[in-house]
């Protein structure tokens, strides 16, 4: 990574030697442009680890993806991250318990807690037990 910003920076030397007058404004734009390469060295990685966190979080795996998408080089920790995590559904929680329950599940394993949503009879949209009226098209639910 460090010869790679060396070079960057004698080539941008080389290309700016006619234009500029002096050595100190070259001197200045090499450490302006190894200062925003090491910026981007350091920020990209670092969003990378709190979205895979956050991602992972939400998921259910293990936070240590968050790590290796950040620090493996190349983004292949973050493709191999996107690869297991395409498998893994987000959860949800449980309104009663607090536990984390797979998306799709009816009902919470801990608490037995149904996730299920009635329809309405008349235009048989999904709506929550707990309603009164069918926001979709006003009937009366029971």
């Amino acid at each position: 990574m460090l010869n790679l910003m060396v070079y960057l920076c004698r080539m941008i030397e080389e290309v700016l030697k006619g234009w500029l007058p002096s050595g100190l404004a070259i001197a200045g734009i090499m450490w302006f442009v190894f200062a925003l390469i090491l910026g981007l060295a350091i920020l990209v990685p670092l969003l990378i680890g709190i979205l895979v966190w956050r991602d992972a979080e939400r998921r259910g795996l293990n936070r240590v993806w968050a790590l290796a998408a950040a620090l493996i080089p190349n983004f292949l920790g973050l493709i191999a991250y996107l690869i297991v995590a395409s498998q893994h559904k987000p959860k949800i929680q449980c309104p009663e318990c607090n536990n984390s329950v797979e998306r799709d599940a009816n009902n919470c394993f801990m608490c037995g807690h149904s996730f299920v949503l009635a329809s309405c009879p008349k235009c048989n949209k999904a709506v929550s037990p707990e309603w009164k009226v069918c926001p979709a098209c006003g009937q009366q639910l029971e």
